[in-house]
């Protein structure tokens, strides 16, 4: 019984971890973690999934963006308000500005913004995604998140410690079996 509820807490651990680590790691590099919010992208990316973006700098970078691709941007260019949705179309303009052309993959028909959407108002590219994790995070304000974040981490690194802890003292014990017998013979 006791072994059973040593490997749920692991496996419960190591979930944790997982999440965590599939979260975090990317903003080290300036990935950003978002939440999808609508079902326009449905069924790549679902309401409360979350979706990690790889940050686009730049009319260079955003010109190895191909159809297929799934962005982040801001349809209107002074608004902060982001979209997740897939490059369907790349076009230029008369000036030699590239533009691309959206859908989300549950929506009949192309995105028709007021503005054609340029490489200044692309926040970045879709790496990947974490089913439902997105609820989680959008429940926690900014803060939580931060001192969640810095609690699991303890916990799955105290967690570690306690296991490394119970492995050397499993390994003391059992050394100590097999040396007794050899002592008692001299």
């Amino acid at each position: 019984m006791r072994t059973a509820a040593r490997f749920t807490m692991t496996l419960i651990a190591a979930l944790i971890a997982a999440v965590v680590l599939l979260l975090q790691a990317p903003t080290l590099v300036g990935a950003i973690p978002l939440t999808v919010l609508s079902g326009s992208m449905a069924p790549a990316y679902r309401p409360g999934d979350a979706v990690i973006v790889q940050p686009v700098r730049g009319a260079e970078e955003a010109s190895q963006l191909q159809v297929g691709d799934v962005i982040t941007f801001m349809p209107e260019p002074e608004d902060l308000t982001t979209v997740t949705h897939r490059i369907v179309g790349v076009g230029v303009t008369g000036d030699g500005i590239q533009t691309f052309q959206t859908k989300g993959d549950a929506n009949e028909s192309p995105d028709a913004f007021e503005y054609p959407i340029t490489h200044a108002q692309i926040v970045g590219r879709v790496a990947y995604s974490i089913p439902l994790v997105g609820w989680v995070m959008n429940a926690l304000g900014p803060e939580a998140k931060h001192l969640g974040r810095q609690l699991v981490l303890a916990a799955v690194i105290s967690y570690a410690i306690w296991h490394t802890a119970l492995a050397g003292r499993q390994a003391i014990r059992s050394r100590r079996s097999t040396l007794m017998p050899e002592e008692a013979h001299s």
